[in-house]
């Protein structure tokens, strides 16, 4: 009874959701194990091998490897964590839900086993810990929920008691940083569900832990510089560590895995140029697109930035017809009438309005953006948008040029001079401009007094940043703690958990 009422909770609230995103799923299996004498647990060449084609997202190549390795040793740990990872790494990908119902019956047996070899080794906490969080993972992406908490629960408990065993154990020492980081970036109005199932998160701890272990010699550096890089971007707001990921990406250009990271983190930082040539130059292949369909939508995303209208719609087209999943159809269907509509095409501009509408889910915050966009009588003056597109990919010339030109305006619509003065806050931060920026925040803060859209809060969070890195912390403090006085605006999740973790990156 007590999971039917959890679950029943947490739909009518939706949970914290970085943890959907696919770098985040990718990035917790990404380990390099060290061989132990114990027959269970030896990570030898023929897995590290597997191990390593599945990284390259070669899944026929890892599953004969592994099948190899099974038939000598049947209940070889390493190899049944490699290949559950190896089976669900594929559907969480694609977001498959059939072939998710298909395998769903083998988490258990699998766990079974796992837990009855000899617990000689940290190995034996440590894979059941991680193969515990994967299908957390992949059950959150599936809105199981409840089951979702539950297993995250029994790993923090695995790598808990692990931890007290082998406290000098780099794999459970990660893991256990990973769980400390993600609890402690939950948003405040849904810190019920981790005290519920017991879990306590501290994210300057778990970064200090995850930074030692990046900059220290072991064979785990590399994987702790990537949940480094994924936190400080999708979680902190910073962007320090770009270095670490164009480093990596340059080291392993046919790794589809790697390529696609370090397109999504250069998008996300408004570099879709750069972005863009991962595509012209092949880097992106059919191969990849095929693996990742999620490399359409971004492509999309970049020609949409850029003003390339026909070609982002025929991006975001290819992305609807080939990922199996819900996430960012909504999203993309609304890009689609966007470029129809910044191109003056009304009729297809309407059809794909009401796409937007019938299509897809709202599971994340750009899809429920999208809804609400589309769901409106009217829209932003189209050089509001064009401006907003820009300054997202960076294309920052072109914004300040336009935005100039629009200066003497007035806009009808009272909202849109609270958005373009937003947007001319947002262009001038990016272009380094800090002193107007400030201003211009301030001022977007103050005119959306009486107003539910995310303009206001975000400005907060903006000046939250560029008063930690004035290092005028209390001034941020300020800041940060700002956003958590607005509701019901659009990506509140995201903004708020960033607020927190803004506030949390303060702590001494």
């Amino acid at each position: 009874m007590k999971a039917i009422a959890l679950q029943n909770k947490i739909k009518s609230s939706r949970v914290y959701t970085y943890c959907l995103h696919p770098l985040f799923f990718i990035a917790f299996f990404l380990l390099c194990c060290r061989p132990v004498n114990a027959q269970h647990y030896d990570f030898n060449p023929t897995l590290q091998k597997a191990y390593h084609s599945i990284l390259k997202l070669h899944y026929q190549e890892a599953s004969a490897l592994l099948d190899q390795q099974l038939k000598t040793v049947p209940n070889h740990a390493i190899a049944l964590y490699l290949k559950n990872f190896n089976d669900i790494l594929p559907i969480f990908i694609q977001e498959d839900k059939s072939a998710y119902s298909k395998i769903s019956s083998k988490e258990k047996p699998l766990l079974n086993i796992l837990s009855k070899l000899p617990d000689t080794s940290p190995y034996y906490y440590f894979t059941q810990a991680e193969v515990k969080l994967h299908w957390g993972l992949l059950k959150l992406k599936f809105g199981d929920y409840a089951a979702s908490a539950l297993n995250v629960r029994a790993a923090y408990k695995l790598l808990d008691e692990g931890l007290k065993k082998y406290p000098d154990f780099v794999p459970l020492q990660k893991s256990m940083a990973l769980l400390k980081i993600i609890i402690g970036a939950i948003p405040e109005h849904y810190t019920w569900l981790s005290d519920l199932v017991g879990l306590y998160g501290n994210m300057n701890k778990g970064i200090q832990e995850l930074t030692v272990i990046a900059t220290g010699t072991t064979i785990y550096h590399t994987e702790a510089k990537l949940w480094l890089i994924l936190c400080e971007h999708y979680i902190m707001g910073q962007t320090d560590k770009m270095d670490m990921i164009n480093s990596l990406s340059k080291s392993n250009p046919e790794n589809v895995l790697f390529n696609f990271l370090q397109v999504s983190l250069l998008i996300h930082d408004a570099h879709s140029e750069t972005a863009l040539s991962y595509y012209t130059n092949k880097q992106i292949d059919a191969e990849a697109f095929a693996l990742i369909p999620s490399l359409h939508y971004m492509q999309g995303e970049i020609y949409l930035q850029k003003g390339l209208y026909t070609q982002a719609i025929a991006c975001f087209q290819r992305y609807i017809q080939t990922y199996k999943g819900q996430a960012y159809i909504k999203d993309s269907y609304f890009k689609i009438f966007l470029a129809y509509w910044l191109l003056g095409n009304d009729k297809e501009a309407k059809r794909y309005k009401a796409l937007t509408l019938s299509k897809g889910s709202t599971k994340n915050d750009s899809d429920k953006q999208a809804e609400k966009m589309a769901g409106k009588t009217s829209l932003p003056d189209k050089n509001i948008y064009r401006i907003r597109l820009m300054s997202d990919g960076g294309y920052l010339k072109e914004a300040l040029e336009l935005s100039e030109k629009m200066d003497r305006h007035t806009f009808t619509n009272p909202t849109d001079n609270i958005e373009f003065t937003y947007r001319k806050a947002r262009l001038y931060h990016k272009s380094m401009d800090i002193e107007r920026a400030i201003m211009l925040y301030t001022q977007t803060i103050e005119a959306s007094a009486k107003t539910n859209d995310y303009f206001a809060p975000n400005s907060c969070l903006q000046l939250g940043y560029i008063y930690r890195n004035l290092d005028q912390n209390d001034k941020a403090r300020v800041y940060f703690k700002k956003v958590f006085n607005y509701s019901k605006y659009e990506y509140q999740e995201t903004i708020e958990s960033k607020a927190k973790a803004g506030l949390s990156s303060l702590e001494k």
